[in-house]
């Protein structure tokens, strides 16, 4: 019983180090973890925001033109007006393609607003994703 006992001591003895050093691993991801989420959060609230006000900007667009074409000038007015509106949309659509090689759609524009957003959190709060993969990868495997 008491080789077992020794052969038991020894062991704990030659993985101390390496749980001590497991240990410090874990709560640096932890707190990577933690800010990794925080940053997140703050990219998907900008996103969020981002997209109301482009909804509230279309709205806005909307109504001006509703109260141009029937309360201040005519239809043969703002014809023209709405043509370019239209073709500037497109426009601002391509050069989103251009720029992203992704499709123009609601999708699309916010999983790319909330991205850059995460990344320039990421860059301002110091934090490197590929330490945070690594710890990740050395924490949560067996």
């Amino acid at each position: 019983m008491s080789s077992i006992s020794g052969a038991s001591n020894v062991i704990a003895e030659l993985t101390r180090p390496i749980q001590e050093h497991l240990s410090q691993l874990t709560a640096e991801y932890t707190r990577l973890d933690q800010l990794k989420t925080l940053c997140d959060t703050n990219a998907e609230r900008h996103g969020n925001r981002l997209m109301w006000a482009g909804l509230a900007g279309l709205c806005a667009e909307w109504g001006l033109m509703m109260r141009l074409t029937w309360y201040e000038y005519s239809w043969d007015v703002m014809e023209p007006i709405a043509y370019f509106l239209s073709f500037a949309t497109g426009i601002l659509g391509y050069m989103f393609y251009v720029a992203t090689r992704r499709d123009y759609t609601f999708e699309n524009l916010g999983g790319v607003t909330v991205t850059r957003r995460q990344q320039r959190e990421y860059k301002r709060h110091g934090l490197s994703i590929d330490k945070y993969i690594q710890l990740q990868q050395v924490c949560t495997e067996p």
